[in-house]
């Protein structure tokens, strides 16, 4: 029996068009459709899966710039402290930077106020040293050389008469690592291991004096001068 539509009033039903035979599968498929979805739609909430923005947030934190001055440096062993100063944006944060060196045989950098970036140089080699402030890093870097010594032997006088004393000292153009040993020697018996040299000569001529040095590290110099002995 085919499908009626039986009005109010009980009027006499009235078929239903052959239209309207296929609106009721297309609701159907439709309603169906939205179940669908919404049953996804809670299984990816319940899994965490949705996200509403694939895009990453945008940092309102400035990032900083942090420098370590000079960028490289170059020490002899054991020679005099040298310092490293860390700026950030372009305030000196020296006093406030975090300090250390990958190796700190070759070289150590302080770490407490008052000498933060202050560089001590140990052992011949590279390291780097690095400067921490704000979670940004900086870095330099650090060479130690064996240090280089060299030395003028002086005398007081270039001339004299036998008899009369004469005086010898040494000056170091370029210091190595201190302490020094001293080696004088030289013509008419002179000898000496102090830091300078004094000596009568017996004879006249021209004498030859010999001064060596040797520091700490090991390094040597040496250098010859002579003095005039008259009559």
């Amino acid at each position: 029996m085919p499908d009626t539509y039986e009005p109010e009033g009980g009027n006499t039903p009235t078929p239903l068009t052959p239209a309207a035979h296929h609106v009721r599968p297309v609701l159907l498929v439709l309603l169906g459709a939205t179940i669908i979805v919404a049953l996804s739609a809670i299984a990816l909430l319940r899994t965490g899966r949705v996200v509403e923005n694939t895009q990453p947030p945008t940092s309102t934190v400035p990032v900083g710039s942090l420098v370590i001055t000079p960028s490289e440096l170059t020490m002899d062993q054991g020679g005099y402290l040298k310092n490293l100063t860390a700026t950030y944006n372009g305030e000196d944060v020296t006093q406030q930077a975090f300090w250390y060196s990958d190796n700190g045989e070759v070289a150590t950098v302080a770490t407490l106020e008052p000498n933060r970036g202050q560089v001590s140089a140990l052992s011949v080699g590279t390291t780097m040293v690095h400067a921490s402030i704000n979670g940004t890093d900086a870095i330099a870097r650090v060479s130690v050389t064996k240090p280089s010594l060299r030395v003028e032997c002086i005398p007081i006088q270039t001339t004299a008469r036998v008899g009369e004393e004469v005086n010898f000292i040494a000056e170091y153009r370029a210091a190595g690592v201190p302490n020094y040993e001293y080696e004088w020697t030289g013509d008419d018996g002179l000898t000496s291991t102090l830091a300078g040299a004094d000596h009568t000569y017996t004879t006249p001529g021209v004498k030859k004096v010999h001064f060596k040095t040797i520091d700490t590290a090991g390094a040597v110099a040496e250098d010859d001068c002579e003095v005039t002995i008259t009559q």
